[in-house]
């Protein structure tokens, strides 16, 4: 039935179901999705609108810091997987994870410096700048942004590291909050979790 889904679609939505499944995260918002594409944020909005009414991804509603949020269901993820391994060249794909990843490294970068107006700014040596203006706008936008970007944040650096992008690589590690800032920023509750 997946697949019967995704041979539906019009040929921009099937791309974009393969285009968003390079990145190393099952769960993302409109504005990542927006930055992997090189798309403008409404665009994004009514792509993955489209995929979820077609049930190849399940919108998960609005969440903090994040905004509309969709994921992968069951097995789509695979199929959206083969399908770009089978449909779109390595270019291409290199391109869609190189995309998220400098979006992430500008929007953290950013976010620390409205949170630590004192410390001295990060480099960010990017080959794409995002589309789409940054997922926030204030303090408050900037730390729900990265408490609710933490996981993606922690795989980043990996994933860089992993295509041989060495610049990349490091500034993701210097720009990306260490552990104990997620824990305080959680607040009393992420106190509780820590192990």
């Amino acid at each position: 039935m997946i697949h019967e889904s995704h041979a539906a679609l019009p040929e921009g939505t099937a791309r974009v179901f393969r285009l968003l499944a390079c990145l190393p995260v099952t769960t993302f918002d409109i504005d990542g999705a927006a930055a992997a594409l090189g798309v403008r944020w409404q665009t994004a909005a009514l792509e993955l609108t489209v995929l979820a009414e077609a049930r190849l991804l399940v919108e998960l509603g609005d969440q903090v810091g994040r905004g509309a949020t969709y994921r992968y269901g069951g097995e789509s993820w695979a199929q959206a997987r083969n399908a770009v391994d089978e449909e779109e060249s390595a270019p291409a794909r290199a391109q869609t994870l190189r995309r998220w990843l400098d979006w992430l490294l500008v929007s953290v970068s950013r976010a620390k410096e409205m949170l630590v107006p004192s410390h001295r700014p990060l480099d960010c040596d990017v080959e794409y700048l995002p589309v789409a203006a940054l997922p926030f706008g204030d303090e408050e936008g900037a730390r729900a942004w990265m408490v609710a970007h933490q996981d993606d944040l922690l795989v980043a650096a990996a994933t860089a590291e992993e295509n041989g992008w060495e610049t990349l690589t490091r500034q993701l590690t210097q720009a990306a909050p260490s552990r104990t800032w997620f824990l305080r920023a959680a607040g009393p509750a992420g106190e509780g979790n820590r192990s």
